[in-house]
Formats: C-alpha cells, structure tokens, sequence
C-alpha cells in the first residue's frame, strides 16, 4: 500500500504534463480506496493528487471536496513539507476561483505565496502568483492580475522551468 502511495505522488506530475488525467485519477483513486493504512502524509499527497486530476478534468465539486480534505489532512499532521501543503492550497485557489468564491480562492492563493515565499521557493512562488491573478481576473481587475502574471513569468524563467513559463502566458 506505501508503495502504491508513493508511486501516485512521483506519477503525478507526469499524468498531468502528458495528458494522463483519466489514468492517474484511477490510478490514485485505487490507491485512496485500498489505503486506509497509510500514513496520513501519504494520504494527503494522494487526495492532492486526485483533486488536482479531477480539477483538470474540469470535476471542480470533487477537487474541492479532494483537495479540502486534503489540506485539512496536511494541517492535521503538521510534519509534512510545507511545499506539499502549498500545491494543495493553490490547486484549491484555481478551483475556488472557477467556481467564483473569491474569499476563499483569495485566501488560499495568500496562504500559499507566504509559504512559498518563506520557503524561498522560487518555482512555488511562480505557480502560487497564478491563482492570486486568476483571482484578481475574475474581480475585474485586470491590472493587478497581469502584474501578477509577469511577475510569475519573470520568476519561472529565472529558474530556467521552459513548461511552467506556459501558466502565466496561459
């Protein structure tokens, strides 16, 4: 079962950037099914994964649900990497901001930028401008969403990441 959990975490990226969004989403959700004797911080990296899947696959009630979950889980444990912490909180910006809740779609996208920030993760902090931007689009208020999206850009060609550069340019 550890070792399931830990494959649906290293895949994720990958089902993802190819396009694989039905197969790790039935890969992970076997996981969650069969897991309950996982460690906690596997199960939280493995409810991100799916409700990041299931954001991109447009199932915005379920990834929020997933993802909520899985930041609870993440706070419950407390020892997990902040970093994990900070891509489940960003994928629950993008979702809370495509289903128009701004406060929370907000709050996500600050709570992530600071962790971000203190971690001094440069890619981290690209991606968590991202959801702040979108969330500024979608209170009309164009200016300050491009000035967040050039500065994501700016950092995501500084650390050199030529398939992130495409988010803010998105």
């Amino acid at each position: 079962v550890e070792a399931g959990f830990q494959l649906v975490g290293n895949l994720s990226w990958y089902w993802s950037i190819r396009g694989h969004l039905g197969e790790g989403r039935r890969w992970a959700t076997l996981a969650l099914q069969m897991g309950d004797s996982a460690t906690p911080s596997l199960r939280a990296r493995a409810l991100y994964v799916v409700g990041s899947l299931a954001w991109q696959q447009g199932d915005l009630f379920v990834a929020r649900s997933l993802l909520e979950e899985s930041i609870a889980l993440h706070r419950e444990v407390g020892t997990l990497p902040q970093k994990e912490l900070g891509q489940a909180l960003i994928a629950l910006a993008m979702v809370a901001s495509y289903q128009t809740d701004h406060d929370v779609a907000r709050d996500a996208a600050d709570e992530a930028v600071t962790m971000f920030r203190q971690l001094d993760d440069k890619w981290g902090f690209a991606l968590a401008l991202n959801p702040v931007a979108e969330a500024c689009m979608m209170r009309h208020d164009y200016t300050a969403a491009r000035s967040w999206f050039a500065e994501s850009l700016a950092l995501f060609r500084e650390v050199g990441d030529k398939w992130a550069i495409g988010i803010p340019l998105l």
